[in-house]
């Protein structure tokens, strides 16, 4: 990133036109945006140059009143937005769906009951179209490679939906209702075991992040990255932590755990080799990570059979 990115706030005037001095709550460089009325352009330096030679890290390409209606070099300069847009934004967010049954806060969202604590500071919750620019969409092509693990070690939900994202329908049809264009209500079809069938879970698209500074554009979730501007691995994620209790449960599960609650299937085996011979459990119906097995009556299979299995069964 560039130093100069960040917020700037208006200190006097120069030459007639407002000046601005970056904000350095962040600890960042000293910049200035100013107006010269020997070149009538606005320039971004670290000093205010009144003289015929000026030292500038970049300046904009034509005149005007205000730096943010100015064009600039988009390789030095993506955009200046005036904070009135982000209040607008705000504003427009307030119509927003909130489900307060998930409420935005540390405890019982992120840090349910009976889950060990993530330790990460309160968040911001911010909606998920405002994550960065762009325009967001539920779907955009889904693909393994949307899934990017966040702060908290959901490696094996992370590798479950990558394995579900080779098979896009699948994901698709876990969402009944597609709130990204609308009000941001979504409604996904979930497996819940402790009733033993397909129930309808019901989110909001506020997403819990790292906080940041007041000019900010950009947001970091906590918990799964975004891949570009789709939604849908955030808000299955979400889905999911409300399902199983918060975010703090999905520090650690079984991959079998989120299988069985995107595709409701219940007949899951897990294989153990020992002793010479491959050992078969199976998933608990009634608890969320456990695989079982009777002990007197273990279903076991020699290497070489079970390596056909495999075989037969490699799609």
């Amino acid at each position: 990133d560039w130093q100069w990115k960040g917020g700037y706030l208006e200190r006097g005037r120069h030459c007639g036109k407002p000046l601005f001095v970056r904000d350095g709550a962040d600890g960042g460089v000293e910049y200035v945006i100013y107006y010269h009325s020997g070149f009538a352009r606005w320039f971004l330096g670290k000093k205010v140059c009144t003289e015929q030679s000026v030292s500038f890290s970049c300046k904009s390409l034509d005149d005007a009143s205000s730096p943010e209606l100015c064009s600039w070099e988009q390789d030095n300069i993506q955009a200046i937005v005036e904070k009135t847009q982000m209040d607008a934004w705000d504003e427009e967010d307030k119509s927003l769906f909130y489900d307060k049954t998930f409420p935005h806060r540390q405890i019982p969202s992120i840090d349910g009951p009976g889950a060990t604590a993530t330790g990460l500071a309160q968040p911001m919750w911010v909606p998920a179209r405002r994550l960065h620019r762009g325009q967001w969409r539920l779907f955009d092509g889904i693909d393994p490679q949307d899934l990017l693990q966040g702060k908290v070690g959901n490696c094996w939900l992370m590798a479950a939906l990558a394995a579900l994202a080779e098979y896009p329908r699948a994901v698709e049809k876990v969402f009944k209702v597609d709130g990204s264009q609308t009000d941001g209500r979504f409604v996904l079809q979930l497996f819940d075991y402790r009733c033993g069938q397909m129930v309808d879970v019901v989110v909001d698209e506020y997403i819990p992040c790292a906080h940041a500074h007041w000019w900010a554009d950009e947001a970091e979730p906590y918990f799964s990255q975004p891949h570009g501007n789709e939604m849908w691995c955030l808000i299955l994620e979400k889905a999911l932590a409300k399902l199983f209790g918060s975010y703090a449960h999905l520090a650690e599960g079984q991959p079998s755990s989120c299988f069985r609650a995107v595709t409701g299937c219940t007949e899951e085996e897990l294989w153990n080799y020992s002793g010479g011979a491959w050992l078969q459990s199976t998933m608990s119906p009634d608890h969320l990570n456990r695989f079982q097995y009777n002990s007197k009556h273990r279903n076991s299979v020699n290497p070489e059979d079970f390596w056909k299995q495999l075989c037969e069964h490699n799609l």
